[in-house]
């Protein structure tokens, strides 16, 4: 009896340490699994725009996922490889490694559309009419991701048009958000008016990615010039409002100029794996040109990566951003 009496004896003492912290994850154990979460659909009081959230368990940051004119959320959620198949997310296609790896959590919202243009699922930023006031639902839905336990901070990413909603972010909403990406998508002539300006009261970080071979842009052989054009075979329909861009060099060059002085060149850049990156004020601004990619910028990646993600997070933990 007394052999089980010791036994039960240190059962029982062990337990007592747990209950009291002496055991578990803080003497160096592992910590429990971190509980996955997908959330589909979700909206804000006062706005349309629903929006899915892909939540690792661990995230310290949020990045909120702007897809492209006439796209919707789950397919670029597809296309960047944060879901391993096409059509309605689901927790078992969600790349969940990748997120608990970075500590991220994934947001998509879905873009509008006005009545009279169905399938232009869009954003509104002065380029394309997405219907809706976009500015002010992505402000708010920034706020509401950065009161969520353990979100330190909030990004925007975008592709093409959601791209160009990012530059009108950085522009009119700078407070929104800690970092700001564009992927295909340089900002609308629109801050070329005088009266009109880019003239943040705070100037976040920004990377902008543009392929060297992009049409759709209009800005393969154009990669100097003060403007590029959208493609007529995409801009002739309601939702445009006027297909004229910034070029992406030539925002670079205002914009550094804006924030720290600085003179960028041509011949400055950087060639790493086929290409070309330009930073500037101290890595804050910074311009890259794949010189074999077109405006997709190798999307999809679902079956070979997240290359792409990887960049972009790259640059955002280079801003000391949670």
């Amino acid at each position: 009896m007394r052999p089980l009496l010791r036994r039960l004896a240190l059962v029982l003492f062990l337990a007592s340490l747990q209950a009291c912290g002496g055991g578990g994850s803080g003497d160096g154990g592992e910590p429990p699994a971190a509980a996955q979460a997908l959330t589909l659909d979700a909206t804000l009081a006062g706005y349309p725009q629903a929006y899915d959230v892909y939540d690792p368990g661990n995230a310290t940051r949020a990045v909120v996922f702007l897809h492209g004119g006439m796209g919707d959320k789950a397919s670029f959620a597809y296309k960047l490889g944060l879901l391993t198949q096409s059509g309605t997310p689901s927790s078992a296609t969600v790349n969940w490694n990748w997120l608990a790896a970075h500590r991220l959590l994934a947001v998509f919202p879905q873009g509008q559309h006005r009545a009279d243009a169905p399938k232009a699922t869009t954003w509104s930023n002065y380029v394309m009419d997405s219907g809706a006031d976009d500015r002010a639902f992505l402000a708010a839905l920034a706020g509401t991701l950065a009161s969520r336990s353990g979100i330190a901070a909030v990004h925007f990413v975008g592709h093409s048009n959601g791209g160009m909603m990012v530059n009108r972010l950085w522009c009119e909403a700078p407070r929104a958000a800690s970092v700001y990406v564009a992927l295909a998508g340089p900002a609308s002539e629109h801050f070329l008016a005088a009266a009109t300006p880019c003239a943040p009261s705070l100037q976040r970080p920004y990377l902008g990615i543009v392929g060297a071979q992009d049409d759709v842009l209009q800005a393969k052989g154009h990669w100097s010039d003060a403007t590029w054009t959208i493609t007529p075979v995409l801009a002739d329909t309601p939702a445009f409002l006027d297909p004229v861009l910034i070029g992406e060099w030539a925002q670079f060059q205002a914009r550094v100029a804006a924030v720290c002085g600085e003179n960028p060149t041509l011949a400055g850049a950087v060639t790493v794996d086929q290409t070309e990156i330009w930073t500037h004020c101290g890595g804050r601004l910074e311009v890259r040109r794949p010189l074999q990619l077109d405006h997709s910028l190798g999307l999809p990646e679902a079956n070979g990566g997240t290359s792409l993600l990887d960049t972009v997070v790259d640059f955002i933990d280079a801003q000391n951003a949670p």
